[in-house]
């Protein structure tokens, strides 16, 4: 019992001791701030083949794809866009600068971009925002975000972002359809299986991944934690009681906040989902300090008919590739999901 008490949180260990050898510490600690970038499922998609000390080839991992959810891997860009600002801004606070060459032409690549790091002035990124990165579910203000904090949040994303604010008439569209998507994701099996596999409520399962969600990432109590951890299992993400449970949890959510903040690009192309990756883990990584949470909600961007009718619904001419719940939360916690340790996704040729 007394185990079943512990806190199931986030873990970042250290690289390896060979790792750091071969590559020497700052390299080592840039891949692991990389590392941080929130991704589907928590399936953390990434791959790096270290070629050479200063150059690294960024790749999707084939076994860690939501190819249910995502099948045609516009996710799993994004997710690497995410790694790729992070590493851009651990690099430079370091003292290197990273160049970042996009190689795939089209999502089915394997390989997506290669790094290549040169010395450089280092910059005054703080990589305390990087730790600290969350994605907050619950515990936000129905207040309306201020002038300046939405031009904050607009602008690292360079005229791809839209603020849509609770009450209007595209907010309404997202909040019905968010929730009629998650009940047809939610009652699609091959869809809730594929979940099934990223949920852990085992907790030697969980610590033995380092990846996927935990009852303390779904942000449940403390009592439905225990719950869940002692008398849940993976078979249990299948029971109809889960699933409704999941269903109503959206349905609550997006009745909170201040409203959504969508993203769009110009096309699909894999350089284009970089492009918005690294631009919406910009303006993410300013979101603490201004005690504005945010929460991707990905369902009417994955399911049809949704996903076809999104621009027209929001008046947009580009396509939306993130819809971001936002608001203020008084309490903003320290991240719970947890990551693998670095040789866990690097390879040295």
């Amino acid at each position: 019992m007394i185990v079943s008490c512990a806190a199931t949180t986030r873990t970042s260990p250290a690289p390896a001791t060979d790792i750091v050898d071969r590559l020497g510490k700052p390299r080592a600690e840039i891949l692991r701030y990389a590392s941080l970038a929130p991704s589907g499922h928590n399936a953390q998609p990434w791959r790096v083949t270290v070629e050479e000390p200063d150059r690294w080839t960024l790749a999707l991992d084939p076994e860690r794809l939501l190819p249910e959810v995502d099948p045609e891997r516009r996710e799993a860009m994004l997710s690497l866009g995410h790694f790729v600002e992070n590493l851009v801004l651990a690099a430079g606070s370091m003292g290197l600068k990273a160049d970042v060459e996009v190689l795939a032409e089209e999502r089915r690549n394997h390989e997506v971009a290669r790094i290549h790091l040169t010395a450089g002035t280092p910059t005054d990124d703080p990589l305390r925002r990087l730790s600290l990165r969350r994605t907050l579910r619950s515990g936000y203000s129905p207040e309306e975000l201020s002038r300046p904090d939405v031009d904050a949040l607009l602008g690292p994303l360079d005229g791809a972002g839209t603020y849509v604010p609770r009450g209007s008439r595209a907010a309404d569209w997202i909040e019905e359809a968010e929730v009629e998507a998650m009940r047809k994701q939610t009652w699609h099996d091959p869809s809730q299986q594929e979940l099934s596999h990223w949920v852990h409520l085992d907790r030697s399962r969980a610590r033995r991944r380092q990846d996927g969600l935990t009852p303390e990432t779904m942000e449940a109590s403390w009592f439905a934690r225990q719950y869940m951890y002692l008398f849940m299992d993976e078979d249990t993400v299948m029971t109809e009681g889960f699933r409704e449970k999941g269903i109503e949890a959206v349905d609550q959510q997006v009745h909170e906040g201040a409203g959504w903040i969508v993203v769009t690009s110009p096309d699909d192309r894999p350089a284009s989902l970089l492009e918005v990756g690294r631009r919406t883990q910009r303006m993410w990584l300013r979101c603490r300090e201004r005690d504005i949470a945010v929460h991707p909600m990905s369902q009417v961007l994955e399911e049809a008919p949704w996903r076809h009718r999104a621009a027209d619904a929001l008046g947009l001419d580009r396509e939306p590739q993130y819809l971001l719940r936002v608001g203020y939360v008084g309490d903003y916690p320290e991240p719970v999901s947890m990551r693998r340790p670095v040789e866990d996704f690097t390879v040295i040729a």
